[in-house]
């Protein structure tokens, strides 16, 4: 007769599965970083993680699925990141100027750098756009109010908080993937410095007439 508890093979099962999705997904992001998005084929996946195409397609119904899922858990270790070094960056002289600096480091990460691989070739593929969108979708609602907790905007108007951090996001976040290929360090001296003084001279957005 066998010792084991109800459940326990269920559990074994279980952490079998969740690690071998994890090794997949880790897989799936490396390869991303060291080749690109169009070079990470299922065969790509599956050499790094040594396993078989068969193994990944019991896990995964198909690549774009296995690539939504990389797109979550990207967005997902960004996050946790930003949530971990939240006590940190408030403790500091200028809470303000270290989140800025905390963003702009973010935006050169190599998992930045897989959200800049997908993004760009979503905006030919449909399908795929459909599939990483509830991801970005999260990744921004997350850094909105993770940067709203810290406190990061309360020099902000109100109204103006998310368009304010979104607009300095996708100023590192482009600043990032040109310099990648046209590196200006003598202006990235100035990016966090230009970010902070936008920061604290952004006026209501009730005071600005969107253009017509």
């Amino acid at each position: 007769m066998s010792n084991a508890q109800p459940g326990t093979e269920h559990r074994t099962q279980q952490q079998r599965r969740e690690a071998m999705v994890g090794r997949l997904i880790d897989a799936a992001i490396d390869t991303i970083v060291d080749h690109g998005y169009y070079r990470t084929s299922v065969s790509a996946v599956c050499d790094r993680a040594e396993v078989s195409a068969g193994a990944l397609f019991r896990h995964f119904d198909t690549r774009l699925s296995l690539i939504a899922r990389v797109a979550e858990e990207v967005s997902e270790r960004i996050l946790a990141a930003y949530a971990a070094a939240g006590q940190h960056l408030r403790e500091q002289p200028s809470p303000l100027r270290a989140g800025l600096a905390f963003l702009a480091d973010a935006a050169e990460s190599p998992l930045v750098a897989v959200w800049h691989e997908m993004m760009v070739a979503a905006r030919t593929d449909d399908e795929l756009r459909a599939m990483i969108e509830p991801a970005i979708q999260k990744f921004y609602n997350g850094i909105h109010t993770h940067t709203a907790e810290i406190g990061l905007l309360d020099a902000v108007p109100e109204s103006a908080h998310e368009l304010t951090l979104f607009s300095m996001v996708h100023m590192f976040s482009g600043a990032a993937l040109t310099g990648s290929v046209y590196p200006r360090p003598d202006l990235a001296t100035y990016r966090i410095p230009l970010a902070e003084h936008y920061a604290t001279h952004t006026p209501d957005l009730g005071d600005l007439s969107p253009e017509s």
